[in-house]
């Protein structure tokens, strides 16, 4: 009888180790990049942080990614490290429109329900053989832009595959970007000591839509 039963458990044990493997290969295949759980600490503490990216698509064609949900944000700052691959790489259109100097949406949060009412999102471009950052940021209805560029404000250029260290933080009626240790300062539609609204994901355009597969990182 113990033989049987010995037997019987190193059948299961074999068959449950294939099915992880089997299921940890099509994992990797598919090229997933979970996040762990949120785990709370021994008396209900916080959550930890996310300790890999989640990579968000937009499909050639589209603007919005697919990963989108309705979530609500609130709080001081929002804080995240981004990654781009060579998919953020696109050619220049320039038209009547001068859709190569349009700003894509990286990360970032509306304040109340209107992104294009108050809302702070860190934008970028592939302009010039450059990947740049840049503010981009709704107050009461305006879009903030340099009055000669034309262009919103810009914080720096990073390197296409690099981990980028973010934070888009209130300060009174101030935004405050931060990308790499390199800050920049915009208006704000409200001087609420917190900001209260809906995470932006990533969005292509601008007018246009992405040329092709588009992958982004955020942690």
């Amino acid at each position: 009888m113990k033989g049987l039963l010995f037997a019987f458990a190193s059948l299961y044990f074999i068959c449950c180790t294939k099915q992880a493997t089997r299921d940890g290969a099509e994992a990797k295949k598919l090229g997933d990049t979970p996040v762990l759980s949120a785990v709370k600490g021994k008396g209900g503490g916080t959550p930890t942080a996310p300790t890999t990216f989640t990579k968000y698509t937009i499909q050639q064609g589209a603007h919005e990614c697919d990963q989108r949900t309705l979530k609500s944000v609130s709080g001081t700052s929002m804080n995240f490290v981004a990654q781009f691959d060579s998919t953020a790489i696109y050619p220049a259109v320039i038209t009547d429109y001068n859709h190569a100097y349009d700003a894509n949406k990286l990360w970032g949060f509306s304040e109340g329900l209107n992104n294009q009412y108050n809302s702070a999102r860190l934008g970028w471009r592939w302009l010039n053989g450059k990947l740049e950052l840049l503010a981009y940021v709704y107050v009461k209805g305006t879009l903030l832009r340099d009055p000669i560029s034309y262009d919103p404000p810009f914080i720096k250029a990073v390197e296409i595959g690099r981990e980028i260290n973010c934070s888009i933080a209130v300060s009174g009626s101030s935004y405050v970007f931060t990308v790499d240790g390199v800050a920049v300062k915009t208006a704000r539609g409200t001087s609420a000591s917190t900001f209260s609204g809906y995470q932006q994901y990533p969005y292509f355009g601008g007018t246009l839509t992405a040329p092709h597969l588009m992958n982004f990182y955020i942690k």
